[in-house]
């Protein structure tokens, strides 16, 4: 059985849902926003252990799970007229609850949650990738208004800026993604930037974006094309063509 982790506004999910059914292949998907309405058991004695969530009607026996993809982190939001203080406690405790019944060295992750947490940090992903050869756009970040001046000067065709985490936004009500997108210097409130430091890269002309995915040792890689000039693919406003390619070096030039 797969087990998906993710949460409710996941459409890769849905898709890929959508094939698991046609395949009959058994799954169960897991929102990370149901989990504080879950049930959970957990019990170890000399018969063995038991590990089981249940959602719902739904219940899902953990050591039937062969594989989890895990997409998203967990971050739980307790229900009841908590404080902020045990609100944080009872995530906490969700999480950690959540994780300790999944963990199971003889299963497979998409991806590993320790290397994700690793992964997820970009400075440290640009360093890694130019000591492996890649070639790196020339990076920047700052909240120095004179200092991004500067730099976005010495960019021939145009700078981009981006979130250095995730780019998740939240008003109070409403969840907002941040994409990446072209630096208008003269649009810059220069009085917000001094609270929060921008990611700064020269804007690289390309003919399409190329999405490789590795699972052990196999490599999926897919051309992600528009009749616009990609900023960020993933911009629900934009008209994408995909298309299977290769890693090769023909394919790359």
């Amino acid at each position: 059985m797969l087990l998906i982790l993710t949460s409710d506004q996941d459409l890769t999910a849905d898709y890929l849902i959508v094939e698991l059914i046609r395949r009959q292949l058994p799954y169960f998907r897991l929102n990370t926003e149901e989990l504080s309405q879950a049930g959970f058991t957990f019990a170890q004695n000399s018969s063995g252990t038991i590990r089981n969530i249940s959602v719902g009607s739904k219940v899902v026996d953990l050591s039937m799970v062969a594989a989890v993809w895990y997409r998203r982190s967990i971050h739980p939001s307790p229900q009841g007229d908590l404080t902020l203080a045990e609100r944080y406690y009872v995530s906490g405790e969700l999480r950690h609850l959540t994780m300790g019944l999944m963990l199971d060295p003889k299963i497979i992750w998409v991806n590993p949650i320790e290397k994700v947490s690793v992964a997820e940090h970009k400075l440290y992903q640009l360093q890694i990738a130019a000591a492996l050869g890649f070639q790196v756009p020339r990076t920047f970040v700052s909240a120095d208004v004179s200092e991004i001046r500067d730099f976005a000067s010495g960019n021939a065709i145009g700078t981009i800026c981006k979130p250095i985490f995730h780019g998740k936004f939240f008003d109070g009500f409403f969840s907002h993604s941040i994409y990446t997108r072209r630096l208008n210097i003269d649009a810059l409130d220069t009085k917000s930037l001094r609270y929060c430091p921008i990611l700064l890269q020269e804007e690289i002309p390309r003919v399409s974006d190329v999405r490789a995915t590795f699972i052990g040792r196999h490599c999926y890689v897919a051309d992600i094309q528009s009749e616009t000039p990609l900023v960020d693919w993933r911009d629900p406003d934009i008209d994408l063509d995909y298309s299977v390619s290769s890693l090769d070096a023909k394919t790359l030039q």
